[in-house]
């Protein structure tokens, strides 16, 4: 089944066309990045808090190593759900 794009070879809305092109594997890539910054954040968190040994119970407790790791995770985690927020404000936009 092909879409109207495709249909009259993207004569009729360019724009429209673009739009439709750009948001169906935009959208993905969009969510892909917050879920994925979501998960860095969390796991990231998780292991800062054993690094500072308030999370007990692991080979990382207590180890600063694991403090670093998880700050360094924690910043990319920011920084990919930051980027696929301002994407998504983008792809969202008609």
């Amino acid at each position: 089944m092909a879409n109207s794009c495709q249909a009259d070879g993207g004569r009729s809305s360019t724009t429209g066309c673009a739009a439709a092109s750009m948001g169906e594997g935009a959208g993905m890539r969009v969510w892909g990045a917050i879920v994925v910054g979501v998960l860095c954040v969390l796991i990231g968190a998780l292991w800062f808090l054993q690094g500072i040994g308030v999370v007990g119970g692991s080979f990382m407790t207590g180890s600063k190593l694991w403090l670093f790791i998880g700050v360094v995770v924690v910043l990319a985690g920011i920084a990919l759900l930051r980027s696929g927020y301002r994407a998504r404000r983008r792809v969202d936009r008609p």
